[in-house]
């Protein structure tokens, strides 16, 4: 009788202690997410600082993280062991009303029980007071991650060479996903404070975002880039510069295929030659060369270190597509830049509910947002108005109407040389 007691009690005790060090383990967890995440608290941090066991595990948050949830993958499996050997027996005596229960639904009640008690203490609550009390929960539960770390220590090497041949024919590997979570959690409670943080949430986003964009996603096509020309009269290159309204130039040999330059308008007003007889060729700057699918990161990064605010792009095959310039750059983190003489211009505006004004200078990716569309050809060119001059093989005319994956195109205006509006119609 005294062995069965104690056996009992045994199996209590082994299942409370593993449920509350599960609870530890997730506490700790979550404290180092919510502490990364506002990494913007300096004052937090100094107070950590001054707590040695914590802020070690802190500097080593990956690795910490590890052992927390290899530690609670354990104590997960020790608990269920120990809660339903506790439980199943209990269940199964009973007697209700001269019947008993059966030995199938006495293990599902001890199961639903087990885990539901596992899920509020030893998952739930430990993790909504991490996230409200981070500093507090580092400290308390920091020494069960040494424990475990201990324990864990022979295990650790051998499961991560494991897990990297289970994932080498997958292309990946054994990779921590606390940044992105960290990164994830700053994004929420940055979007949680509007008042506080305005702005910060949206350049977040297009930080990220913009490892997946390219050159010709944002590039000004070769039509609409405006050049001096060497082989014309600087009359001609200076009525140029004062109808465009912009301060940097290429400086072409004919056409944009043969650049040879960049031409800043201080440059020209500063010269001591009178402006009129400048040579362009002796001002000129060297020009940065891209490609369209160079990530628009790299380019930013090229800008930077050449101290240039323009580079030409360029195909495979030597010729100009266009240019970018750091301003769409920047645009691609904060949003449309415009100054005081800059046009206001919506480049999409809705008509009615399914109907569109959509310029033909409209990038081809914020039309395929706009109609939640994939369209084709879109390699060739980057803006709406290129798409439909080469669907057509020609510069389409005034009311004349095309179809375009699902979407029904109204030419609205065009010039010698481009499509300047349509109307777009969503068929679906």
């Amino acid at each position: 009788m005294n062995l069965i007691l104690y056996g009992f009690v045994f199996e209590i005790i082994g299942a409370v202690a593993l449920l509350m060090l599960n609870a530890l383990l997730v506490t700790f967890e979550f404290s180092v997410i919510k502490i990364r995440l506002s990494h913007f608290e300096d004052d937090a941090h100094e107070r950590i600082n001054q707590w040695k066991g914590p802020s070690r595990l802190l500097e080593n948050a990956e690795k910490s993280v590890r052992v927390a949830r290899l530690g609670t993958l354990l104590c997960t499996f020790g608990y269920a062991a120990a809660a339903f050997l506790l439980l199943e027996p209990f269940f199964a005596s009973l007697n209700i009303y001269g019947y008993s229960i059966s030995p199938a639904l006495s293990g599902l009640i001890s199961v639903i029980l087990a885990v539901s008690l596992h899920y509020i203490v030893g998952d739930l609550v430990p993790r909504s007071l991490a996230l409200t009390f981070p500093e507090h929960a580092l400290r308390s539960s920091s020494w069960a991650i040494r424990v475990i770390g201990v324990i864990t220590r022979p295990f650790f090497g051998p499961l991560h060479f494991l897990a990297g041949i289970v994932l080498k024919p997958f292309g990946a590997k054994p990779e921590s996903d606390l940044d992105t979570l960290a990164l994830e959690g700053q994004l929420r409670t940055l979007e949680e404070s509007p008042e506080e943080f305005p702005v910060l949430p949206k350049i977040l986003k297009n930080v990220i975002k913009m490892k997946d964009t390219k050159v010709q996603d944002i590039l000004f096509p070769r039509n609409q880039v405006q050049f001096l020309d060497v082989e014309e009269d600087n009359e001609a290159n200076l009525e140029l510069m004062a109808r465009s309204g912009h301060t940097r130039f290429p400086l072409c040999e004919g056409d944009l295929d043969n650049c040879i330059g960049l031409v800043h308008i201080k440059d020209v007003f500063h010269s001591t030659v009178d402006v009129s007889r400048i040579d362009l060729r002796r001002i000129k700057r060297e020009m940065t060369q891209v490609d369209p699918q160079d990530p628009v990161e790299d380019v930013l990064q090229k800008l930077l270190l050449s101290k240039t605010h323009m580079a030409l792009v360029r195909d495979d095959f030597g010729g100009t597509v266009g240019v970018v310039t750091m301003e769409q750059v920047i645009e691609e983190l904060v949003g449309e830049i415009q100054d005081e003489f800059d046009a206001e211009e919506t480049l999409i505006d809705q008509i009615s509910h399914k109907e569109y004004r959509v310029s033909g200078l409209a990038p081809l990716r914020d039309v395929e947002d706009t109609f939640g569309v994939e369209l084709e050809n879109k390699d060739e060119v980057t803006t709406f108005g290129g798409l439909i001059t080469v669907e057509l093989g020609r510069i389409p005319k005034t009311s004349e109407s095309l179809v375009l994956n699902d979407l029904e195109v109204r030419i609205t205006e065009v010039d010698e040389t481009r499509v300047i509006s349509t109307t777009v119609k969503n068929l679906l």
